[in-house]
């Protein structure tokens, strides 16, 4: 069961929003290691997360 991390690299890409300009709160909050959450569901139901 593999969870997908969300790194300071692939945050942006797992975000709906595209083309921003400069990094948002979520980015920040990825670099400062706090947990980011875009409740995504994986294959066996289960939430990625940065772990």
């Amino acid at each position: 069961m593999a969870q997908l991390k969300i790194t300071v690299e692939n945050i942006c890409s797992l975000c709906e929003k595209q083309g921003c300009k400069e990094p948002c709160e979520k980015w920040y909050d990825c670099l400062e290691g706090k947990p980011v959450d875009f409740g995504l569901v994986g294959e066996e139901g289960d939430n990625y997360e940065k772990t």
